[in-house]
């Protein structure tokens, strides 16, 4: 496991051509520096239970094996600044992250395949527990081939340097799956 402090992590994304959306200004929305992002948006199924198969079907589409960079939108510190606003769901990731050893973190986690567990942990809670923008979660494969974002409304949000590159992730999804309007 690695740690960047989110100055840092932001000068490695723009080494490999991942930027800040320079139409949305709030440097929080990451995209392709190169030609056009391809976006792309999915769900999972309609039960539940379905999302930790979603989640694991969507990391192993971006990259098998990994690594991965975690980062929550917006950077800063991984437990929670809002005390009681943000209630059971900020405690329960809290105390997720503090029995991982990432509680004291600030950045960007890098997560390699040791870590695979502790990946899909983490994604799954802030997928199901996230209640604002500040518990969206990207992930971005070290290979930067494209950037997720688990939106704390219920969807992945997807970015690809190509439609190449789209449509091979896209391939790789299970059929439930499904296209997210938007």
């Amino acid at each position: 496991m690695q740690i960047l402090e989110d100055v840092r992590f932001f000068g490695w994304l723009q080494q490999r051509g991942i930027i800040a959306d320079p139409e949305r200004g709030t440097g929080d929305r990451l995209t392709f520096a190169e030609g056009t992002s391809v976006d792309r948006r999915w769900r999972p199924g309609g039960i539940t239970s379905d999302v930790p198969d979603f989640t694991w079907s969507v990391l192993n589409a971006a990259m098998q094996g990994g690594p991965w960079w975690v980062w929550r939108r917006g950077g800063g510190p991984w437990m929670d600044e809002f005390g009681q606003e943000g209630g059971l769901r900020n405690a329960a990731l809290d105390r997720l992250l503090e029995a991982l050893g990432y509680g004291g973190g600030s950045g960007a986690l890098r997560l390699g395949v040791k870590e695979l567990p502790d990946l899909w942990l983490i994604v799954n809670a802030f997928f199901v527990f996230g209640w604002s923008v500040a518990e969206d979660l990207y992930v971005i494969p070290d290979d930067c081939s494209c950037v997720l974002l688990f939106s704390n409304e219920g969807h992945v949000e997807a970015r690809f340097p190509s439609g190449e590159r789209a449509a091979a992730f896209a391939e790789a999804l299970p059929p439930q799956a499904r296209p997210a309007e938007g």
